[in-house]
C-alpha cells in the first residue's frame, strides 16, 4: 500500500473508475487474495444452492406467509371504519344515531388493530426463531468445510479472510430470509390488497396515484444497480483490512522489532478512511432516492385531496370516501417502497451469500480415489513405498519418500 496516497486521492480514483461488471475481480481485490465477484451463472446458481438450503424449513415459511396474509388483510379492513365515520358527518341520520355508529366504528378499528398487532408481532417472533435456526446451521456448515479445505485454499484466504466469512458474511446473511424473499412477498400481497381496495373505492383517484408512484419505483430499481458494486467493493476492503490486521498482531513481535508500529497504523486508518468515503457515498445516493420518496407520500396525499375535492363538489365521492382513499395510498405506496428498499439491503447480504457458498463449493483437501475401502482397524505392517506429497500442484515438499511401521 502506496502511504502517500491518501483517502481522499483512492476515493477519487474509486470514482473515476468504478467496480466492474460482476464476474471481473475489481483492481482493489488483486492481488489481496480475494476471490473475483461471482459471475452472473454463479449468482443464479448460488441462488438455487440458498433455496435449497431453506428447503427444509419450507412450513415454516408457509407460516410466515399465511399470518402475512391476516395482518395485510386485517390492515386493509380498519381504513373501512374511518370511511364509515367520515360519511357520518353528512348522513342523514339523527345526533343519537350517528354517536351509534360513531361509537361502533371507533370500537372496530380499536379491535381490529390489536389483533393485527398482536399477530404482527408473532410473526417477527417467528421471524427470529427462523433466522436463528438458518444461521446456526449455515456457520456450522461453513466451518466443517473450512477445516476440510486444502492448506493452500486456507493460505490465500488468510487468517482474517477466514474469520470474517464466520462472522461478518454470515452475520450479513442473517436478514436475507428476511429480506429476499419474507418481506418482498408479504409486500407484493399487501400491494395487491390495497390496490384493489383502492379500485373499488374510486378508479378516478386510484389512477394518478399509480400514475405518480410507477416511475419512482422504476427508477428506484435502477437507482440501486448503481449502489450495489459501492458495497461490493466495501466488502471487499473490509475483509482486505481484518486480514491485514490479523497478520499485524500475529506478527507482532517482528513488527515491534522492525519500528513498523506508524506504518501498521497508517495502512490500517488508510484503509479505514477509504471504506468511510465509500460507504457515505453509498449513503448520498440512497438519500437522493429517499427525498423522492419522501415527497411522493405528500405529494399523492395533496393530489388525492385536491382531486377529491372536486368530486365531492361533483356529487361523485363522500368525505369518508376521500379520508379512506388517503389512507389506502399511503397503504398502498408502504409495501412498493418496502419492496424496493429490500431490494437494496438484499444487495448487501447478496455478495456474503455468494462468498459463503462460494467456499462451500470448494472441494475438500485430498479426497478418497473412486473405489478406495476403509483401512482395517488392526495393522499388523504400515508400508511407505516411493511416496511424494506436494502442497500446491508442482512444488514437491517430499519426494521417494519410504517407511516401514510394524503394528502397534
Amino acid at each position: 500500500m502506496d502511504r502517500h496516497v491518501s483517502s481522499k486521492q483512492r476515493f477519487t480514483e474509486f470514482r473515476k473508475n468504478p467496480p466492474p461488471p460482476e464476474g471481473a475481480p475489481s483492481a482493489e481485490s488483486r492481488g489481496k487474495g480475494l476471490p473475483p465477484l461471482a459471475k452472473p451463472e454463479d449468482r443464479r446458481r448460488y441462488r438455487r444452492d440458498y433455496v435449497r438450503w431453506l428447503k427444509p424449513y419450507r412450513w415454516s415459511l408457509a407460516v410466515l406467509f399465511s399470518l402475512s396474509l391476516v395482518v395485510a388483510l386485517l390492515e386493509a379492513v380498519w381504513p373501512l371504519a374511518i370511511r364509515g365515520i367520515g360519511n357520518l358527518l353528512t348522513a342523514d341520520l339523527t345526533p343519537a344515531e350517528k354517536v351509534r355508529n360513531l361509537n361502533f366504528f371507533g370500537l372496530a378499528m380499536v379491535v381490529i388493530l390489536v389483533f393485527k398487532q398482536i399477530i404482527d408481532s408473532l410473526r417477527d417472533y417467528r421471524i427470529a426463531v427462523l433466522n436463528a435456526k438458518v444461521l446456526f446451521r449455515l456457520r456450522g456448515s461453513l466451518f466443517d468445510k473450512l477445516l476440510s479445505l486444502p492448506l493452500s485454499e486456507l493460505g490465500d484466504m488468510k487468517s482474517g479472510g477466514i474469520a470474517s466469512r464466520l462472522s461478518g458474511d454470515v452475520d450479513n446473511v442473517s436478514g436475507l430470509v428476511q429480506q429476499a424473499i419474507i418481506s418482498p412477498g408479504v409486500a407484493a400481497i399487501r400491494l395487491i390488497i390495497m390496490a384493489g381496495f383502492l379500485l373499488w373505492m374510486t378508479w378516478r383517484l386510484a389512477i394518478p396515484a399509480a400514475a405518480m408512484l410507477t416511475p419512482l419505483a422504476i427508477v428506484s430499481f435502477l437507482w440501486f444497480r448503481r449502489v450495489r458494486p459501492i458495497y461490493r467493493s466495501i466488502r471487499e476492503d473490509r475483509t482486505s483490512i481484518d486480514g491485514r490486521a490479523t497478520e499485524t498482531f500475529g506478527g507482532i513481535r517482528v513488527v515491534r522489532a522492525f519500528r513498523r508500529e506508524a506504518h501498521e497504523r497508517h495502512d490500517y486508518a488508510l484503509g479505514h478512511h477509504t471504506v468511510i468515503r465509500k460507504s457515505l457515498w453509498a449513503s448520498i445516493l440512497e438519500m437522493m432516492l429517499d427525498i423522492g420518496w419522501g415527497l411522493l407520500l405528500p405529494g399523492t396525499i395533496v393530489l388525492i385531496v385536491w382531486l377529491g375535492g372536486y368530486l365531492f363538489l361533483q356529487g361523485k365521492a363522500e368525505v369518508g370516501d376521500i379520508m379512506a382513499i388517503q389512507l389506502y395510498a399511503m397503504l398502498t405506496i408502504q409495501p412498493v417502497w418496502q419492496i424496493v428498499s429490500s431490494f437494496s439491503q438484499t444487495q448487501r447480504s447478496m455478495a456474503a451469500m455468494e462468498r459463503i457458498f462460494a467456499v462451500l463449493e470448494m472441494a475438500p483437501d485430498k479426497p478418497d480415489v473412486v473405489g478406495a475401502v476403509d483401512a482395517p482397524q488392526q495393522l499388523k505392517e504400515f508400508t511407505f513405498e516411493n511416496v511424494g506429497f506436494e502442497y500446491r500442484t508442482g512444488v514437491p515438499v517430499i519426494q521417494d519418500f519410504n517407511l516401514n511401521v510394524k503394528g502397534g
